[in-house]
């Protein structure tokens, strides 16, 4: 039976490894959402943004990762938060 311990750090690796995925993805969504609002602090997850990344070739790209719609929306929303700050 696995430990406590044990389940915590496979649970960070797991969560390391899905962020390295995701962040693969970066300069891609950076770019497209540049292209919508060059202002980080603007940038958002709604139905038209995401909407324009679900058009994009880098789509079928993130889908074929195991990402998902939830995932891009959250990926946003960690960006804005990055980038936003060095905005201001």
């Amino acid at each position: 039976m696995a430990s406590k311990r044990d389940e915590s750090k496979q649970d960070v690796l797991a969560s390391k490894q899905t962020n390295w995925k995701v962040n693969t993805f970066k300069a891609k969504v950076v770019a497209i959402l540049q292209e919508i609002n060059s202002d980080a602090s603007k940038w958002s997850a709604s139905a038209t943004v995401v909407g324009t990344f679900e058009t994009s070739k880098m789509w079928s790209d993130w889908l074929s990762a195991g990402h998902n719609h939830a995932s891009l929306v959250n990926f946003i929303g960690r960006l804005k938060k990055k980038y936003g700050k060095r905005a201001t």
